[in-house]
């Protein structure tokens, strides 16, 4: 693997390691009903780049 490879690939993976760490509070939100699992997998799913993950 090249080195611009490596760096491209870190920079991909470094957000979902983040992601991967991440609780979310589920009705504890801004909104005053928060999001449930089913919301939460439907919003990030319509997401062009989150789908994929």
């Amino acid at each position: 693997m090249s080195a611009s490879d490596t760096e491209y690939l870190s920079l991909l993976l470094e957000p979902l390691r983040v992601c991967a760490l991440y609780k979310p509070r589920f009705g504890q939100g801004t909104s005053a009903a928060g999001l449930n699992l089913a919301e939460f997998e439907r919003l990030y799913g319509q997401d062009s780049f989150y789908h994929w993950f």
